[in-house]
């Protein structure tokens, strides 16, 4: 899914793509994947708690909220997902690094405070953070077919409450649109369509994914060049985070 091999990390990870004998549900899913220190894993040696599944791939926006509580969130109990894979990191690291509880909430559930999966854990025993810092990024990939994936607009708050007016000072794609390049065949490699697995074929029809060559333009506030004109024009109509 992007993210396997990415050591020191943690993966909120959203498949669409169930894979017999490797996944634990059959259908969409939202699962936490980490292997702490060492290199993650998308599938089953990565899974930490249990997968929850969701209708994620039916062609509809949807809004999702990520949030890691540095203590224990106890209205979120009935939505605990947990295996026997997160008992070390099941305890307090000193007084201020206790056991947290990392909540996800998607669509409605985001209006209603009613998460979709909860996990307790402490972040600061399971990776390795100097001066309690780290990376926030977004991966995707396929195998031997493709979907488009699409983040329409996104919003980091690290002191509570996050307040909605800040929402401006951020950089939101302009446009989704399509690669119009001409369809192209390849050799796919091991774990990619390639071999002899039955039912599969042995070469797999893709559009060019590369991305598009624009000038770069961003309407961020803490940027003095290279800004946008029409900045203030570009925040979609009647967001809402």
């Amino acid at each position: 899914m992007g993210f396997g091999g990415i050591e020191n990390s943690l993966a909120i990870a959203f498949d669409i793509w169930p894979n017999p004998g490797l996944d634990q549900i059959f259908s969409d899913q939202v699962k936490f994947q980490s292997m702490g220190k060492a290199g993650n894993d998308g599938l089953v040696d990565g899974l930490l708690g249990l997968p929850k599944a969701t209708t994620l791939a039916d062609g509809k926006i949807h809004r999702v909220k990520i949030v890691y509580y540095g203590y224990i969130v106890e209205k979120y109990f009935t939505k605990l997902v947990a295996n026997e894979k997160l008992n070390p990191y099941l305890k307090d690291n000193g007084e201020q690094k206790r056991v947290g509880t990392l909540v996800v909430f998607i669509d409605e559930g985001i209006t209603n405070d009613e998460p979709l999966m909860a996990m307790p854990i402490n972040l600061s025993l399971l990776l390795d953070l100097p001066d309690d810092k780290a990376y926030v990024g977004f991966t995707s990939s396929t195998g031997r077919f493709y979907a488009k994936h699409d983040i329409l607009a996104w919003h980091w708050c690290d002191q509570e409450p996050c307040d909605s007016a800040m929402l401006s000072e951020f950089d939101y794609h302009q446009t989704s649109r399509f690669s119009q390049a001409k369809i192209r065949m390849f050799e796919p490699g091991a774990g990619y369509g390639g071999g002899d697995v039955s039912g599969f074929p042995t070469k797999n029809k893709n559009p060019d994914t590369s991305p598009w060559d624009e000038p770069m333009q961003h309407f961020s506030k803490s940027r003095t060049s290279d800004l946008y004109s029409e900045a203030h024009k570009q925040v979609p109509p009647n967001t809402d985070f």
